[in-house]
């Protein structure tokens, strides 16, 4: 009468099938979050080379704006409007004398909506160091909001 119970062989079996589909179900949301912080990373990435072409692309038109300036100080045709607009049709330029003496002449540099590159050099006499007749200033991204300097790069050569 008191018969031992025997243990079904499938009766072992729900416990492995309930582990089995959570372990599913885990890898499965990991994937999607993956695969979702994968997407978000490639369009950061994507918009960070776009901004990063355009200044550089800034950059390289105030390089070529001091060494045209620096040619045409040495040449005596000094005219910083055409200089800058030859690089860039929205640059705005300028030139002024300070209470010293000192000339300056400038440009500003379109980058992207709301910000500028600017360079602005002073105008030298004599050849400097370099041997160029101008010496670089300002080199910096300004906000056209406020004129506030977003990254500052003063170079004294």
């Amino acid at each position: 009468m008191n018969e031992p119970k025997r243990k079904s062989a499938v009766s072992g079996t729900g416990g492995i099938t309930v582990f089995m589909v959570l372990a599913v179900l885990t890898v499965a949301v990991f994937s999607v979050l993956t695969m979702s912080s994968a997407l978000a990373d490639m369009r950061l990435s994507e918009k960070n080379a776009a901004h990063t072409q355009v200044y550089y692309e800034a950059e390289g038109q105030a390089v070529r704006f001091v060494a045209d300036v620096d040619a045409a100080v040495a040449a005596g045709t000094l005219d910083v409007e055409a200089i800058a607009n030859k690089f860039w049709n929205d640059a705005l330029a300028w030139d002024y004398e300070d209470e010293f003496g000192a000339r300056f002449v400038g440009a500003s540099f379109p980058v992207r909506g709301d910000r500028s590159f600017e360079v602005e050099v002073e105008l030298l006499d004599t050849p400097g160091a370099d041997g160029r007749l101008v010496r670089i200033v300002t080199w910096t991204i300004v906000s056209a909001d406020f004129g506030e300097v977003i990254s500052p790069q003063e170079i004294f050569n």
